[in-house]
């Protein structure tokens, strides 16, 4: 965000008053020594007087229950110390960095502001709940399975204990939302929106669903949007109630469809939609039940004669029923929760699904793929000298969108006469097929889905 629209900035603008009196206060009730000043041209000293604060250098914000926030100002302060003696008085500036403990509580507008303690500043200590400088909880990548579950162990208990579908509606009311059906942009590119303060007739608390999701999207989608929801009041309402105290006349978030978020686009907004993007499948499927759950439906499967492979599709589907999102937000979940062979299933290139296929753990690094389209196959094979060698003399052949080795151990003709991969191949990816790396370009940050365009280079070959 630009300049004051930061917490720092605002604490410099709007509370800074009360740090001076607070620090001037402690000056002249603390022995000189506990204020841990040195000069390099006075040895001994012994007055001190508190001049001025040189700068707020950072503050560090910490989430509390409900509304509140405890923030520390690690800021400079200039003292004048002076040494008298008989001959001489000597003075000099020297300046010393404090942390003032403070907390404040947002749904107040920080009027009950006040100041908890002070010391001398050490980096050393941890930070224990920390937020961004506007408000927005710092997350961690590997964190995010950890709050999912905090999530709902304070809404939704039961979905911890056995495999449980989550329903959003029962969330919702249980978090104290309203979920309203109502249009929100006439183009229906707004599928959901939430509400934290009274606006347009709309009270605070309010989800809206546009009522055209029911028909355009699956039941899944709208789950996601409504959960998407839940989790912006959950973690962000001190972000939004920070951003308020700046500009009055904001009272929601709007989630578009192609994933633009209404209003700014400053990296607090970005961050507060990868959350939200982020935890959401992991409350709708938190991560220990949903591995018990397709551990189950696999075995049901292999127990009835089917093989891995043949039941990975199925097994997808079941759970994405199951848990009531989309086949793509439940392979995704699989292949989160370490069942990688998901990554060969339901891949729709050049307008059709592909057989599924599996490989040995460990062959595909992040952003590597066995599959290529015929576009990106024919633009490699003019930017990329070693591709083009590679598959010019027949020694791999473009079958159902992998280049396989060109041997009958992997391809064979079905009964239509197609080339086609054995199932021995499908099962063996890692054997016969080329490795392609795959980057997406992106034009902007979005919220709910990426605009990206595929880049497909070779990434190895066997």
């Amino acid at each position: 965000m630009g300049r004051g629209r930061t917490f720092k900035h605002y604490v410099a603008d709007h509370l800074q008053n009360g740090l001076y009196t607070y620090i001037r206060q402690y000056a002249e009730e603390v022995p000189v020594s506990e204020l841990g000043l040195h000069s390099y041209s006075i040895a001994d000293f012994d007055e001190a007087e508190f001049v001025d604060i040189t700068e707020i250098k950072f503050v560090l914000v910490n989430d509390l229950p409900d509304m509140a926030i405890a923030f520390e100002v690690v800021l400079e302060a200039e003292f004048m110390v002076k040494e008298v003696t008989r001959r001489y008085d000597k003075e000099d500036s020297c300046f010393q960095w404090f942390k003032l403990r403070c907390r404040g509580d947002l749904q107040k507008d920080l009027a009950d502001f006040e100041v908890l303690g002070i010391e001398i500043y050490d980096k050393r200590k941890p930070q224990p709940d920390p937020m961004s400088d506007e408000l927005v909880p710092i997350i961690k990548k590997d964190k995010l399975d950890d709050v999912a579950t905090d999530f709902l162990k304070r809404y939704y208990p039961e979905a911890l204990e056995s495999p449980t579908p989550v329903d959003p509606n029962i969330l919702a009311e249980r978090m104290g939302l309203t979920i309203l059906k109502q249009e929100i942009a006439d183009d229906a590119s707004i599928f959901g929106q939430i509400h934290f303060r009274d606006s347009e007739g709309i009270k605070a608390g309010s989800i809206l669903v546009d009522p055209r999701a029911y028909f355009l999207r699956t039941l899944g989608s709208v789950n996601n949007t409504i959960m998407h929801e839940c989790v912006h009041w959950d973690k962000h309402r001190k972000a939004f109630e920070f951003q308020r105290l700046l500009d009055d006349s904001i009272s929601k978030i709007s989630c578009q469809v192609t994933g633009e978020t209404s209003g700014s686009r400053a990296d607090a907004v970005r961050f507060m939609e990868w959350q939200a993007n982020a935890l959401t499948p992991r409350i709708l499927m938190p991560r220990q039940m949903f591995t018990k759950k397709a551990y189950e439906q696999f075995t049901h499967h292999l127990n009835n004669g089917a093989s891995f492979l043949d039941a990975l599709e199925p097994v997808i589907d079941e759970l994405a029923e199951f848990f009531g999102v989309s086949r793509l937000s439940a392979k995704i979940r699989m292949i989160d929760v370490d069942y990688k062979e998901a990554i060969g299933a339901f891949n729709y290139i050049d307008g059709r699904y592909i057989k599924p296929y599996s490989f040995e753990k460990g062959t595909l690094s992040r952003n590597q793929t066995f599959t290529i389209s015929v576009a990106d196959a024919g633009i490699l094979s003019l930017t990329d000298p070693d591709f083009a060698k590679t598959t010019a003399h027949g020694k791999y052949l473009y079958v159902d969108a992998h280049f396989v080795l060109n041997d009958p151990k992997y391809i064979e003709q079905n009964d239509d006469g197609k080339t086609v991969l054995t199932k021995y191949a499908r099962g063996h990816m890692n054997e016969c097929c080329l490795i392609f790396d795959v980057s997406c370009k992106t034009d902007r940050m979005s919220a709910h889905t990426s605009q990206c365009a595929p880049w497909v280079s070779l990434g190895g070959w066997l």
